[in-house]
């Protein structure tokens, strides 16, 4: 199991299952958070959550009937 979701995991035999974060929009919402911070008085960023969802591939399988 991964996280990140890049793309050298589309190489590795069996595929890996992984964790998908939007890497794009966690680079954006970190620049506009430090932007808010120089820009205000205030002391502390707000908790920012970012949609992630679970990519299954070929190293994970659901259970087998017995």
């Amino acid at each position: 199991m991964g996280v990140n979701d890049t793309p050298e995991v589309l190489q590795m035999r069996p595929m890996l299952t992984t964790v998908h974060q939007p890497l794009f929009e966690m680079g954006s919402e970190a620049v506009r958070l430090l932007q808010a911070l120089l820009e205000s008085t205030e002391s502390a960023a707000p908790l920012v959550e970012l949609p992630t969802f679970l990519v299954q591939r070929q190293s994970t399988a659901a259970p087998r009937n017995n």
